[in-house]
């Protein structure tokens, strides 16, 4: 039976047999949610929103029937998605499912929760992966300017919105406002995590792309192969966040005329993505064509 069909027979079951039976029963179930939920999560986090949307579809339906439709796990679920329609490329599902768990936050949980300023920021941050980041600038400085009210400096919650408005500067064309943005966020990285914490490592990556999108190429290339060689030695050569690092290098010669090293980079990056995700996943499959774009551009100068 798979695993969608075993938690959805399991919480079918909870309230057709006797009270300490039924206790079982929905505690094995909100395991298999909670596995569930972690898998999709996962997933959202390799880029696969295609193969995480019915997992966490299924996870949204076992914990509505189970905990019913306005329990915080339930949001928490509708929220993940949220995210898996995101890199599903379904972005108008995800916006409006994000607004959605946006409202019903804010309506159940008060506009000042942690998890209702999540949602805000994360329906602000749709529009940037929608591709309308120039209208989720100001959204997301909003967002982070209530959340610094009400949350302490070091929340996890302030400091992914600060991300997401870094990130959003940079693809809304300010990104010398997006370098200032991230050289602060690292900053506080350090601070409250580590200089080697991954987390940080990815922040300094993002650094290089806005350095990149500034016409600071020179720059993008010494930080992404600094960030790739530390990444490489903390997580592995084959960790996803080495690999986009290495796929961004990739990106970085070929913007400062580094054709060869460019080519190499990303025929590495195919291989290693093919070996390690599949041939069939998002990313291997944007670092397949990136690496055919650039054959067809070196075969036409």
């Amino acid at each position: 039976m798979a695993a969608a069909e075993h938690a959805t027979a399991l919480w079918e079951a909870v309230e057709q047999v006797p009270e300490e039976e039924s206790a079982r029963l929905r505690t094995a179930a909100e395991l298999v949610l909670r596995v569930r939920h972690g898998v999709a999560s996962h997933l959202v986090y390799l880029n696969d929103g295609g193969r995480a949307v019915p997992i966490a579809e299924a996870v949204v339906r076992g914990r509505e029937q189970l905990l019913g439709a306005e329990h915080p796990d339930t949001l928490t679920a509708r929220h993940t998605l949220a995210h898996a329609f995101e890199y599903a490329g379904q972005a108008t599902d995800a916006a409006g499912l994000y607004q959605r768990v946006a409202d019903e936050r804010s309506r159940i949980l008060g506009d000042d929760h942690p998890d209702t300023l999540w949602s805000r920021a994360s329906v602000a941050f749709s529009y940037t992966m929608a591709g309308r980041a120039a209208e989720a600038v100001p959204l997301l400085d909003r967002v982070v300017a209530d959340q610094e009210r009400v949350l302490e400096p070091d929340h996890p919650t302030l400091l992914a919105a600060r991300y997401f408005q870094a990130y959003t500067n940079v693809e809304g064309g300010r990104p010398e406002r997006g370098i200032r943005l991230f050289q602060q966020l690292i900053a506080d990285h350090e601070r409250i995590f580590d200089a080697d914490h991954p987390d940080t490592w990815v922040v300094r990556g993002q650094l290089a792309r806005a350095y990149k999108a500034a016409d600071r190429a020179d720059e993008a290339v010494q930080l992404y192969e600094h960030v790739a060689g530390q990444q490489a030695r903390l997580l592995g050569a084959d960790h996803p966040d080495t690999l986009i690092t290495r796929h961004a290098l990739a990106a970085a010669y070929e913007a400062v005329g580094r054709t060869t090293d460019a080519l190499a980079e990303y025929a590495w990056v195919v291989n290693r993505f093919e070996a390690v995700m599949g041939p069939e996943q998002t990313l291997t499959k944007t670092a397949r064509d990136d690496l055919e774009r650039a054959r067809r551009n070196l075969r036409q100068g």
